[in-house]
């Protein structure tokens, strides 16, 4: 008999994967939200992201070297991503079995049953709206350090998430900790089910067809596809959440309503998906490490209680 994952492994497992995801692709993230975001530099010139280009963006990263350039912002995200990559597994693992339990089926990420798709699904927009609560706070500070450039005349340079943190609660209060939470919500929770529900389908329909293939390497392949369609689906709703959140102060943006209508008179369309390239790199890494890191945890825990 199959020993179940239980919620303490769920999270634990969870945490390790994220944090291995997170050291491979921040440089990448930083990346993307510089595309995003028009920043001001150390000269007072506005360098709009309409016109920004891939090797411009890294030139200001390599520029502003490693810690202040392609790692600004790693401290947010390194604190967090282990406790919501833990509280997504969770949830997704937890809720997952309670809804398989209730239509009497079993379901798990390397099941030889047929999965449950739509359970699934709803598993994986629960385990994203869980994390978003938590999470919002670390995101707004990561994307804040991530789209400063040097100590550019006017503006307030943080050196870090905490201070950035405090400034923003002083000015703003608490409640600018969450500054884009609607938003927010809007990207991960779909995504997240896609995210889920893609990965599950890949792994179910590539073990049937390739069962002489590694294991490790289908869940790879697959957590890199996962991640590149979950990614693409919300890069738009992307652009406006970090255009949102890097406008901590309220300066140019009222809401997201009115950063959509700023952002497309701003570029049109192609504005919506600037940096896709650097996402579907970034996300093909990221998600192929986690989702193989948490499978590998996950089926060898299975393996050693049998």
């Amino acid at each position: 008999m199959a020993t179940t994952f239980g919620p303490i492994q769920d999270f634990a497992a969870g945490g390790i994967a994220g944090w291995s995801g997170l050291c491979v692709g921040h440089p990448l993230d930083t990346l993307k939200v510089k595309l995003q975001v028009s920043e001001v530099d150390m000269l007072g010139n506005l360098i709009p992201s309409t016109t920004k280009k891939m090797s411009e963006a890294f030139v200001i990263m390599n520029k502003e070297g490693m810690i202040n350039g392609h790692f600004r912002g790693f401290l947010s995200p390194f604190v967090s991503y282990g406790l919501l990559n833990a509280v997504y597994f969770g949830v997704y693992g937890n809720v997952l079995t309670f809804l398989d339990e209730k239509a009497n089926a079993t379901s798990s990420l390397m099941s030889k049953f047929k999965p449950n798709y739509f359970n699934i699904y709803l598993a994986g927009c629960a385990g994203g709206l869980a994390q978003t609560i938590p999470g919002c706070p670390f995101e707004l500070t990561k994307v804040v350090l991530q789209s400063q450039v040097g100590n550019a005349p006017g503006l307030k340079y943080y050196k870090g998430p905490l201070e950035a943190l405090f400034d923003i609660v002083r000015k703003n209060g608490l409640m600018g900790c969450y500054r884009g939470f609607l938003i927010h919500n809007i990207r991960d929770i779909p995504s997240c089910g896609v995210y889920s529900l893609s990965y599950e389908y890949f792994c179910y329909r590539w073990k049937n067809h390739y069962p002489k293939v590694s294991g490790d390497v289908l869940n790879f392949i697959s957590g890199g596809l996962t991640g590149v369609i979950s990614w693409l689906m919300i890069l738009p709703i992307d652009v406006i959440k970090n255009r949102i959140q890097a406008d901590c102060h309220k300066k140019l943006y009222r809401n997201s309503w009115h950063c959509t209508k700023a952002t497309y008179r701003e570029g049109g369309i192609p504005l919506f998906f600037k940096g896709w390239v650097a996402v579907s790199i970034r996300a093909f890494l990221v998600n192929s490490i986690t989702l193989m890191v948490y499978s590998y945890i996950k089926n060898n825990y299975r393996k050693k209680r049998h």
